[in-house]
């Protein structure tokens, strides 16, 4: 009896959710800020993702973010592109339409929040930037 526990539990296990949260970027841009060659249009933009899961964990450790859980309840697979399209779409609520426009996030900066009950944990991720124009 006590194996078939054992074993029922790791299988429950097996089959969870896993997020690790950790985002590293190897793009890199370079562009030259001079006096005069760009416009500051919006500071401190906003954009934000959640998730929830059952029975499971959440653990932060500097820039990454762990989450093993059973059960995702709600939210999307990619917290951090979701909330890119967040602050994205809270920068057109600024300046306006931004497709066709020569714009870049400067300052980017993220934090996790999380919330660990043991049978129901949340992350929450918020992306935070100020946006530059090139004339």
């Amino acid at each position: 009896m006590f194996k078939k526990i054992l074993l029922l539990s790791v299988m429950l296990f097996m089959t969870g959710c896993v997020s690790s949260g950790l985002f590293v970027s190897s793009n890199q841009t370079v562009v030259e800020l001079r006096e005069g060659n760009f416009n500051i249009v919006a500071t401190d933009v906003s954009g934000e993702a959640s998730a929830s899961y059952l029975i499971g964990v959440s653990v932060s450790n500097g820039f990454m973010t762990q989450t093993l859980s059973l059960i995702k309840i709600n939210g999307p697979d990619g917290l951090y592109q979701q909330a890119l399209k967040d602050l994205w779409k809270n920068v057109e609520k600024k300046v306006g339409k931004v497709e066709g426009r020569s714009l870049a996030l400067t300052n980017v900066r993220y934090d996790m929040q999380i919330s660990n009950f043991l049978i129901f944990n949340k992350v929450k991720l918020m992306v935070r930037a100020d946006v530059v124009s090139f004339p």
